[in-house]
Formats: structure tokens, C-alpha cells, sequence
């Protein structure tokens, strides 16, 4: 029964333990904070800092180039889209003739 109890409070001792390490490492305290703020002054973005970098020659031709590509395939959608366009307007008017005729032949 002795050895229990001391197992017992061992565990429980020991989970207190990490409990504080975990407690410490998640929560700094403000001293920790203020600390840290003074040593490293605060970072702009990263979009802060990608908006004062120029870019380069080769990366303005790669997106010009990707940008003539879509154009490229752009143009050949919308011809695809007008080629469906004229065959569902085509199927439309078979349509509209087979009823008419349908209604003639009765």
C-alpha cells in the first residue's frame, strides 16, 4: 500500500512537472516578450518586402511568356465555345423543324 502511494505521488508530481515546462514554453512571460521585442525589432511582411524587390529580366520574360500562352489557349476556347455555339443553334432549328413537320403530317 506504501509503494502505491508513493508511485502515486510520483506520477502525480511528475505530471505537475511537465505541466509547468509546458505551461513555460507556450506562455512566455511579459519579461520573456518585452525582452525579445527589444532585441529583434518587428519584421516588415513578406509582402512588404517583395513590394521593394525589382524583378528580373529573365522573370519579366517568363510571365510574358506564360501570358502569351494563355492568350494563346484564351483564343482557342472562345473558338471551341462558337463551334458548340453553331452546332447547339443548328440542333435547335432540327428541332423546331421536325415539330413543325410532325405537326403538318397529322
Amino acid at each position: 500500500m506504501v509503494v502505491r502511494k508513493k508511485n502515486l505521488e510520483t506520477r502525480t508530481s511528475a505530471n505537475s512537472f511537465l505541466r509547468s515546462i509546458l505551461n513555460m514554453a507556450t506562455t512566455p512571460n511579459l519579461q520573456q516578450r518585452e525582452l525579445e521585442e527589444a532585441n529583434f525589432p518587428k519584421l516588415p511582411s513578406v509582402n512588404e518586402r517583395l513590394g521593394h524587390l525589382r524583378p528580373s529580366r529573365e522573370l519579366l520574360e517568363y510571365y510574358r511568356r506564360k501570358i502569351a500562352e494563355y492568350d494563346d489557349e484564351h483564343e482557342e476556347m472562345v473558338h471551341k465555345l462558337d463551334q458548340y455555339k453553331c452546332t447547339y443553334e443548328e440542333q435547335v432549328m432540327m428541332i423546331k423543324l421536325i415539330v413543325i413537320i410532325s405537326c403538318f403530317n397529322q
